[in-house]
């Protein structure tokens, strides 16, 4: 069971993580028994380049006498990186995720790792989340991009996890999930993209056609209205972070196909939204150009497979078109207001925004502003 309380003393830090904390939270969880007591930890960072909006630790556990049911978990904190956390904080990055695995996680119908305490102050943002540790599966790679096979395999468990909210505008439990139409993101996403625009052509305009620069300003006067348009038809709720840094596929059998971390974007938004990030941003460019229409395809099918219906493939292949084209705001928001804080946070913001731009030029989604 997860602590769900939202102030007090806790750890802000993987540094300031304690034995005895974590003696008591794993207990309090059932994930070790009563007779458990770790007296020491190994520390090492995770997620270098990767997750900019956090601070991420694989702890190593010894206990006293017998061996406990846990040899490692991984904790989770908010990043110290000024930039970067005033954007997490003004999109509630951190409060959406310790509540989704407060309150959601049970449901997703998704790998998902065990989460065993997550708590936050919400004036500071300061939180701590506890998860499984999943050091045994294979991590995707954003800066080498994803293949064809993890591609199939990703949109297999997008679509479960799509189907599981589908329709879910009206759901109540969601009520607090920020809507891709809402004053929230689209306020904060609109602004974020006006005023990261000069820098992200300065650093990153050379991978960018010229045809897509010189509709920079037609684009962020249409961006509101994409948004609107994003709302429109079926909703679900959605990972809204679906890149390749966060998918980890299994590679033992006793393994989750797929787990899906770092849920701190989730967002109630078409289901295409994820499928565009992935396909559009992650996926290597060739392997789009020749595989697209048949992965929308895929995705489209297994949803069926879900139980979803009224909903046609054309349908799906139109919401894709325009979630790519409307996506385009991530990579200008990304490469223009927040720090890479090493040599691969610049590699992954040199991928996805390559592969964003190409994907619109060649589907000629500039015609979508007309």
């Amino acid at each position: 069971m997860n602590d769900t309380s939202t102030t007090g003393q806790f750890p802000k830090h993987p540094t300031e993580v304690t034995p005895l904390w974590l003696t008591e939270r794993l207990r309090a969880a059932g994930a070790i028994g009563a007779s458990h007591v770790i007296t020491s930890f190994t520390s090492t960072p995770l997620g270098e380049g990767v997750g900019m909006l956090g601070v991420i630790a694989r702890l190593e556990l010894a206990y006293e006498g017998e061996r406990g049911p846990l040899d490692s978990i991984v904790v989770k904190c908010a990043t110290s990186t000024e930039a970067n956390r005033a954007v997490a904080m003004g999109f509630r990055m951190y409060e959406r995720e310790v509540r989704f695995f407060n309150e959601l996680a049970s449901r997703v119908g998704a790998g998902v790792p065990a989460c065993y305490h997550a708590r936050i102050d919400l004036a500071t943002g300061d939180f701590v989340i506890l998860l499984e540790d999943l050091a045994g599966y294979r991590q995707g790679d954003q800066v080498a991009g994803c293949d064809l096979d993890d591609a199939v395999l990703s949109i297999d468990v997008m679509a479960r996890l799509h189907a599981a909210w589908w329709d879910a505008g009206d759901r109540p439990e969601l009520e607090w999930v920020p809507t891709v139409d809402g004053d929230l993101h689209r306020g904060g996403m609109v602004a974020g993209t006006r005023a990261g625009w000069e820098p992200f052509v300065a650093g990153f305009g050379h991978l960018v056609p010229q045809e897509l620069l010189d509709a920079g300003p037609r684009f962020m006067a249409g961006l509101s209205e994409l948004h609107g348009r994003m709302g429109q038809g079926p909703q679900t709720l959605i990972h809204g972070d679906f890149r390749l840094d966060n998918v980890l596929f299994g590679v033992e059998a006793h393994h989750y196909p797929i787990a899906l971390v770092d849920w701190q974007g989730i967002i109630v938004s078409k289901g295409a939204h994820d499928l565009a990030y992935l396909l559009s941003q992650n996926l290597v460019t060739e392997a789009r150009r020749t595989h697209e229409r048949d992965l929308v395809a895929r995705y489209h099918a297994r949803l069926g497979d879900e139980g979803v219906t009224g909903y046609s493939f054309d349908e799906c292949w139109d919401d894709y078109r325009l979630a790519c084209l409307w996506l385009f705001e991530y990579a200008v928001v990304i490469g223009g207001t927040l720090d890479p804080a090493n040599e691969r946070g610049s590699a992954f913001m040199t991928g996805l925004i390559e592969r964003s731009a190409l994907t619109i030029t060649d589907l000629g989604l500039l015609s979508l502003l007309d």
